[in-house]
């Protein structure tokens, strides 16, 4: 077999190997992306790594004599009328009859939720937002709960407190990684 200027026969292949400066250093430039991408694969990605990336969402209580920390939490995030939304206009027929009496209903809601064993508690806000629809007031809820609640049981309980039918847009997160 006759073998040509700047090649290599390795097991019945041949390769050609860079014959100027810019070749060997797009070469070693190649060598070393796929060195750090099997690096990343192989080490960095491994499971008990992975868990760095969410070190930083601690759930508990701290500095007392009853501290506590919460694994695996679902966040779920959605919205319900205030007294405000009342000024706004093309409401759904269950918001308008919401908002008359909304701070104690949301406060009636609020011990509903807390009420079931899976909810660890929430917190809401006033808020003005605008998705796709028309902009309007109302509370956004932030609720942390454990796996076993999921999106469809809280659609559940607000469709039965509220009393529609309508979707429910609930933003759900979910935070798997162990805490110290």
């Amino acid at each position: 077999m006759s073998e040509k200027e700047g090649e290599i026969e390795l097991l019945g292949q041949r390769l050609s190997y860079p014959k100027t400066i810019y070749g060997a250093v797009f070469s070693l430039g190649l060598f070393t992306l796929l060195g750090f991408s099997l690096y990343t694969v192989l080490v960095l990605a491994k499971t008990e790594n992975l868990g760095i990336m969410s070190e930083s969402i601690i759930v508990g209580g701290f500095g007392g004599n009853k501290d506590f920390t919460i694994s695996n939490i679902i966040q779920h995030q959605f919205w319900t009328p205030s007294e405000k939304t009342i000024k706004y206009e093309d409401l759904h027929p269950w918001v308008e009859a919401a908002s008359a009496n909304a701070a104690d209903l949301n406060n009636e809601f609020g011990e509903i939720l807390t009420s079931n064993d899976s909810i660890f508690g929430y917190r809401r806000y006033e808020v003005y937002g605008k998705g796709r629809g028309n902009g309007i007031e109302g509370f956004w809820w932030v609720l942390n709960s454990s796996p076993t609640f999921t999106t469809k049981d809280l659609a559940s309980i607000y469709q039965d407190f509220w009393k529609t039918d309508s979707s429910i847009y609930i933003e759900s997160y979910v935070h798997n990684s162990e805490f110290e």
